[in-house]
């Protein structure tokens, strides 16, 4: 237990400090700082920041790493994006439902699926769902969130030349699509 506890604790120290790193960046107005990263590893380091809520909930949270590839992005804007969109997943997801992340090589583009089984939206909330900054809905456990984490992932993705969509369907589960563009 002290191990998965050290483990834990690293890991979301890791990432505090790279987010105090990038925001004094910001701060300082040294804008964008596209870096060659490796997706998978950006990816699976997110995924661990989640597992603990994951776990609680039993998801079972599956990263099939074929097809996986580097790209050019803002690495900070690349961790905010996933965890955000992992997160999502696990918070409107019910106990001992799965997410897939997967990834797909359609040129010029590279795509991360991250699919869930939680409760889906409707059309008009997937419409909107980008739009709706500050508006946040309770999860299964009745997490709360801030409602701004979408809009950023959206804007973030824009200022590095790549897409989000959203494909989702109520009672069904929702699966975001990132598209970058590749190397």
């Amino acid at each position: 237990m002290f191990n998965e506890v050290y483990e834990r604790t690293t890991t979301v120290s890791t990432a505090l400090n790279n987010i105090l790193e990038w925001s004094m960046k910001q701060f300082t107005g040294k804008g964008l700082n596209k870096e060659i990263v490796n997706l998978q590893e950006i990816v699976q380091e997110q995924i661990n920041l989640v597992l603990y809520n994951a776990d609680k909930k039993e998801i079972t949270i599956t990263h099939e790493t074929s097809n996986s590839s580097s790209i050019i992005i803002e690495p900070e804007h690349l961790r905010i994006i996933i965890r955000n969109l992992i997160s999502n997943s696990v918070k409107f997801s019910e106990q001992g439902k799965n997410i897939v992340i997967t990834y797909k090589d359609s040129p010029p583009f590279l795509s991360i699926e991250i699919k869930d089984e939680g409760r889906g939206m409707t059309k008009s909330q997937a419409e909107s769902i980008f739009d709706a900054m500050g508006q946040s809905e309770r999860g299964t456990l009745n997490e709360i969130g801030t409602g701004l984490g979408l809009s950023l992932c959206k804007e973030y993705m824009e200022l590095n030349g790549g897409q989000i969509k959203i494909t989702s369907e109520e009672g069904v589960g929702t699966t975001f699509t990132l598209l970058f563009k590749k190397i």
